[in-house]
């Protein structure tokens, strides 16, 4: 009964946040904020279509983990862990604005080879786009280092239970080759094909950041003592 009344709110959930996706997409286009067409607005607009689309995913991917009758979340966990999970997902989120706002500068700004694009990065006369530009390489690099040892801390405070620990896993691989594959979409000067695959790995990872902290708020060995919630 439980699970059941868990997948109608994800469900529920599901369906508001393709509304949503579909009134932001709709917004971008009526406010002209398409193609080459540079606004004020338009990182804003990004950011907030990437953030939609991110708890879109997060309500699906609930909604097909109750679907395949895994166990309901629980939301009686110490607060450090809690935090914890906050703190990871606020991290993912910094990487993927800052990841919207670098493709935006590329398709407007591009640059003919890597010593032009670094050279407009830092330049004082370069439009602001392009000059947060760098923040997404050095929040993705500092970002991935603290999910990866979040994940394994997660991991190890579950007491290795299986499912955390095959999510743990599963992310930091996918970490890993993101930084690879982002790496390559640098030097190859971000042509749409290579930032596509980008931003599939992206969704890869913040799907399997979602699914490991639901393993680990659904098992037990965190769960305060009885004495700890007396007190």
């Amino acid at each position: 009964m439980l699970r059941g009344t868990q997948i109608r709110k994800t469900a529920i959930g599901s369906f508001i946040f393709i509304l949503t996706e579909a009134l932001v997409g709709a917004g971008l286009v009526l406010t002209g904020n398409t193609a080459t067409t540079l606004t004020a607005a338009r990182p804003f607009w990004m950011a907030g279509h990437l953030l939609n689309t991110f708890i879109l995913l997060a309500f699906l991917t609930l909604t097909a983990r109750y679907a395949c009758c895994e166990m309901p979340l629980k939301w009686n966990v110490q607060r450090k862990y809690f935090g914890a999970i906050i703190i990871g997902i606020l991290a993912i989120f910094v990487v993927g604005i800052s990841g919207s706002i670098a493709a935006l500068a590329h398709m407007l700004f591009p640059a003919g080879t890597l010593a032009e694009g670094v050279a407009q990065d830092f330049s004082s006369t370069s439009h602001m786009l392009l000059r947060l530009r760098l923040l997404h390489p050095i929040t993705a690099i500092l970002m991935s280092v603290f999910v990866v040892f979040l994940a394994g801390w997660i991991a190890k405070e579950s007491g290795k239970e299986a499912g955390v620990v095959r999510w743990s896993n599963t992310l930091s691989i996918l970490i890993l080759a993101q930084i690879a594959f982002g790496s390559l979409t640098l030097f190859m000067l971000a042509p749409i094909l290579l930032q596509v695959g980008h931003l599939l790995l992206a969704d890869a990872i913040w799907i399997s950041f979602v699914l490991l902290a639901a393993n680990f708020l659904s098992s037990s060995p965190h769960t305060p003592a009885f004495d700890d919630v007396v007190e």
